[in-house]
């Protein structure tokens, strides 16, 4: 009965997926089709006042640029594998690692014939692929910043000597290795296609919007390539800026690690000595266990000294 009943929701809510991804599809074309009549003129035959519509100017702030459109879910998704450097577009994604969480999920239903086991087993198999995406978009961002001071160099070096703005991107993307080399491959094949140059560096900024660097580095070119202004002056100063708080922010790291590795050694001395009791007295633990109070006891211990520790790690850090 239970495996009825799951397999009756799982082909609903794959119906559901399917209908979903489809629509987004659908969207997602009529948006490109958008796009080129907005940037290079291509007009279906739709009549005369949907032409006419979609060759309206953008909506402006009142400093007259351009209002920044709202990001998608699965926009933020696309930028997100595209920042983890994982090969999948949003839709691939989705659909491979919904397939496994209801293959793992099956699997566990009919070993286990626990359907919560098998509902637990799905949204863990669904959480885990974007936990590791965070974490590996955070390590290329961590190295991006790294290497931004060296690019800024090269750029304000370039710049000097006379070459254009889109050359001393060509270079950077040539000469730097990755992750920000890549970026700027990236921004300069946008340009080369025919985006406009401010939102080839609005798509960069997108995909780090956790970055003030990044964001600093696309307004400075924004900026200066609407009104003008010494280039070369900013990033310098930028640059500066960066190696300064990367110096003090390996001071604060010094300072801190007292705190954090005193949080490491509270937040493990209770699993150890409850793991040592167990090997030399395990009556001791058994009548913790075998008694309900007991057991609600143990269950709330393991709850706070959880929260206990992710609590004493976030008192640690500190941001710079």
């Amino acid at each position: 009965m239970e495996l009825m009943i799951f397999s009756v929701v799982f082909t609903t809510v794959f119906l559901l997926v399917l209908l979903v991804l489809e629509i987004i599809k659908f969207l997602d074309r009529r948006k490109k089709k958008k796009i080129l009549k907005r940037n290079f003129g291509i007009t279906t035959q739709s009549g005369l006042k949907k032409d006419l519509r979609a060759l309206k100017p953008p909506r402006r702030n009142f400093n007259g640029n351009a209002r920044n459109r709202k990001i998608t879910p699965i926009q933020s998704l696309e930028y997100l594998l595209i920042a983890a450097e994982i090969p999948l577009s949003p839709k691939k994604f989705m659909l491979i690692f919904f397939a496994v969480g209801v293959i793992c999920s099956l699997v566990a239903l009919l070993l286990l014939k626990n359907i919560i086991a098998a509902a637990a087993l799905f949204l863990v198999s669904q959480v885990l692929p974007l936990l590791y995406l965070y974490f590996k978009k955070k390590q290329i961002q961590e190295a991006l910043v790294m290497q931004m001071p060296d690019a800024l160099g090269m750029i304000v070096r370039a710049i000097k000597v006379g070459q254009s703005v889109d050359a001393s991107l060509k270079d950077v993307a040539a000469s730097m290795p990755p992750p920000l080399g890549t970026e700027m491959r990236i921004v300069y094949e946008e340009i080369k296609m025919g985006l406009p140059f401010e939102q080839a560096l609005q798509n960069f900024e997108n995909r780090y919007p956790d970055l003030a660097d990044v964001k600093i580095f696309c307004t400075s070119f924004i900026i200066q390539r609407e009104t003008g202004g010494n280039l070369s002056l900013i990033l310098e100063g930028l640059a500066d800026t960066i190696k300064e708080r990367f110096h003090f922010a390996r001071q604060v790291r010094t300072f801190s690690a007292e705190a954090r590795m005193s949080s490491i050694v509270i937040g493990l001395l209770p699993l150890l000595f409850v793991l040592v009791t167990s090997i030399f007295n395990p009556q001791y633990i058994t009548r913790l266990t075998d008694n309900p109070m007991g057991r609600i006891l143990v269950y709330s211990a393991f709850v706070l000294e959880f929260f206990g520790f992710i609590l004493m790690r976030r008192m640690a850090q500190i941001k710079v």
